[in-house]
């Protein structure tokens, strides 16, 4: 019985080693662009193992890519695949033979290592395309931030071989990224015109109290020199009179004071002036009282 079983499992490995030369030379038959989509087809074939065995997977038409079904349906009539249909997705569907050609199959196996890291990713991304279609496209199961811009890479990198539906998923991811980013940017615009608006309105409000200040402090020395004016204090008036002339000049609002006060100033100004000519002009000596203050 012992015997028996291990003669079996000689058998069985001589089996495959036997398929994996018989792939290997119908390979080496293949054009080097069919050996370049050989390798595309068969990569497909083969669901990578993360800590566990490659194990071989149905692959539908569109997988593989439409212009690789012509070789598909070459390796089938030899035999190392096998072609079907899929009633979910209404298409063809293709497998490899058998998982032998996994183990024992040098070239696949060489595939396989370098083609793992993609697969891998495809693989994981490939739930999260049914799950969006599935959910009438719902936008929070796209790709954002870091899932996003490795699948960009990988488009860059290998767009043929990724599906319709996986190209429609990641497009859509961007378009979305690139939505959000918008809505952020205006909120960020609207912020900034908010607080410049703000800072605009509140220098507005200090200009007009410091317009107001100015106006009623130089009101007030007004108010003063005419009363000396008034009690024929006219130096003093005049001194008084320059003050404010002077504090309208020196003040950033000096546009803005009120013309009424400028009426009011300037002919203060000028009657000093003409009393204190009129005054002075009976003494040949004295020192007129007259300044430029605007």
């Amino acid at each position: 019985m012992g015997e028996t079983c291990h003669k079996a499992y000689e058998e069985i490995g001589g089996l495959e080693k036997a398929l994996a030369k018989y792939a290997d030379g119908v390979l080496n038959r293949l054009s080097s662009v069919d050996k370049e989509k050989a390798e595309r087809i068969f990569i497909q074939l083969i669901r990578p193992g993360e800590g566990t065995e490659d194990t071989k997977r149905k692959a539908t038409r569109g997988e593989v890519g439409e212009d690789n079904w012509g070789l598909v349906e070459e390796l089938a009539n030899h035999r190392l695949v096998v072609t079907g249909w899929d009633e979910s997705s209404q298409q063809e569907t293709v497998e490899i033979v058998h998982e032998a050609l996994i183990r024992e199959w040098g070239m696949l196996r060489e595939w396989i290592k370098r083609n793992r890291e993609f697969r891998i990713w495809q693989e994981r991304l490939k739930p999260d395309v049914r799950e969006w279609e599935n959910k009438q496209y719902n936008p929070d199961i796209l790709l954002q931030g870091t899932r996003l811009a490795i699948a960009l890479d990988w488009l860059k990198q290998r767009r043929d071989e990724l599906t319709s539906h996986e190209l429609d998923f990641i497009s859509a991811s961007v378009k979305h990224r690139d939505k959000e980013r918008n809505k952020q940017k205006r909120r960020r615009q609207l912020t900034v015109s908010g607080l410049v608006g703000g800072l605009m309105l509140v220098s507005t409000f200090a200009g007009i109290s410091e317009i107001r200040r100015t106006d009623a402090e130089a009101g007030k020395i007004s108010t003063v020199a005419e009363n000396f004016f008034t009690q024929n204090d006219h130096e003093i008036a005049l001194t008084e009179a320059i003050k404010a002339g002077k504090l309208i000049s020196k003040s950033i609002w000096k546009p803005w004071v009120a013309p009424e006060f400028y009426v009011k100033f300037i002919l203060l100004f000028i009657g000093l002036n003409f009393r204190i000519l009129f005054v002075n002009s009976a003494r040949p000596n004295s020192c007129l009282f007259c300044s430029p203050i605007l």
